[in-house]
């Protein structure tokens, strides 16, 4: 069972409506890099006002890519647009296995 996905750089990846709908009950943490794209995914994933959703505090967590992740704490890392993006993508795929729970 899925309970919790980190979403590495959630806003350019835009695969959140996909995961919420293939796991509803799991915690999503999104990753990013910056202080914007935080923000935009964090009004991204806001429910609207009227929605039911706002009153059972589910939601979206967002983090910066430094951000203290508990090792081994998460079923799923997704990215759909980071790996090709950074300086060092062993040392990021290994990062992405601590977090993992296996």
């Amino acid at each position: 069972m899925i309970a919790r996905i980190i979403e590495w750089s959630a806003f350019l990846g835009a695969s959140g409506e996909v995961l919420a709908s293939a796991y509803p009950k799991a915690q999503r943490v999104a990753v990013e890099p910056t202080d914007a794209l935080r923000e935009r995914a964090r009004s991204r994933d806001r429910p609207a006002w009227y929605s039911p959703k706002r009153l059972t505090g589910t939601g979206i967590e967002v983090a910066g890519d430094r951000h203290a992740l508990e090792p081994a704490h998460a079923q799923l890392v997704w990215s759909n647009m980071a790996l090709h993006a950074v300086k060092n993508p062993p040392g990021l795929l290994q990062k992405w296995q601590q977090l993992l729970a296996a």
